[in-house]
């Protein structure tokens, strides 16, 4: 009459019988669950978004697989980053940095555990930030910008459609799908000019446009009257080919043609007249 359970837990009725000849008397037989072996934690490997909330499970069985109950659960988490969970409830909340936590959420009783990895995601869209940020670029220069969104919690977004723009023609324009910049024609600085736009998120950047290559000098004063023998000092202002002022540039000075009209200091523009008095044309050079 040693008898000797099964591994599956149930109520079994008139099973064990005990027989005498053509006499028999059976008994019922309720088969427990042993003693606890694993637990599992539900739900399995979630994915959530960062900042979100998700509430925990645990299941606890014996080594054949036959459900507990009963068993006291403490929650705890491995990594504070993923998150953090209140020990008695399960309930989790998610952290700020987007990744994924392998075997993050403990739920244990005595000295069993069992455990899940949590995926956070990132969150909606924040804002927007635009590179190069205050690029400097040549008149009629191009310039590709781009574009990276971000949630409020600063982690990465990918996928977002960004739609390009100027608030200033001056400053340039842009390719809206692509964010390819040519630079307008007036030098300058244009402020938060540079728009990039997913949904009703913004980005911007200042653009400053500087001047060309040099393309023509003027020279001042113009076409001036000066006493024979006496001396007056030029300037050069410097320009690319859309007249804007350039700085920098250094400037050699001479004489040309006829040489009774004076000379001049190569450095310095300073000109000291001739002694014949006439009218000389385009005698200066810069």
């Amino acid at each position: 009459g040693a008898f000797t359970a099964g591994t599956v837990v149930g109520s079994y009725s008139n099973v064990v019988v005990a027989t005498s000849g053509a006499v028999t008397g059976n008994t019922s037989v309720t088969v427990t669950p042993g003693a606890l072996h694993h637990i599992t934690v539900s739900p399995a490997s979630p994915s959530l978004v960062v900042g979100g909330a998700q509430a925990f499970t645990a299941a606890t069985y014996d080594q054949y697989d036959n459900a507990r109950s009963g068993d006291t659960i403490a929650w705890s988490v491995t990594n504070a980053t993923a998150g953090s969970i209140i020990a008695g409830t399960g309930a989790f909340t998610a952290g700020t940095v987007a990744g994924t936590y392998s075997n993050v959420v403990v739920a244990t009783s005595g000295a069993v555990t069992g455990n899940t990895s949590v995926t956070l995601t990132v969150g909606p869209l924040h804002h927007i930030t635009v590179s190069p940020a205050s690029p400097s670029v040549t008149v009629g220069g191009a310039q590709a910008f781009t574009a990276a969104t971000f949630d409020q919690y600063n982690n990465a977004r990918s996928g977002d459609t960004i739609v390009w723009s100027v608030t200033n023609a001056t400053a340039g324009s842009i390719i809206a799908g692509t964010g390819a910049f040519t630079a307008g024609t007036v030098a300058g600085t244009y402020s938060n000019v540079v728009v990039a736009t997913s949904g009703a998120v913004t980005g911007n950047t200042s653009v400053t446009v500087t001047p060309g290559a040099l393309h023509h000098i003027a020279i001042s004063p113009s076409h001036p009257s000066v006493v024979v023998g006496g001396s007056l000092t030029f300037s050069a202002t410097t320009y690319d080919q859309y007249n804007n002022v350039r700085s920098g540039d250094t400037v050699g000075w001479n004489v040309s043609g006829d040489l009774a009209a004076g000379n001049i200091f190569y450095a310095t523009g300073v000109f000291i007249a001739g002694t014949i008095a006439a009218d000389y044309h385009n005698v200066i050079l810069a």
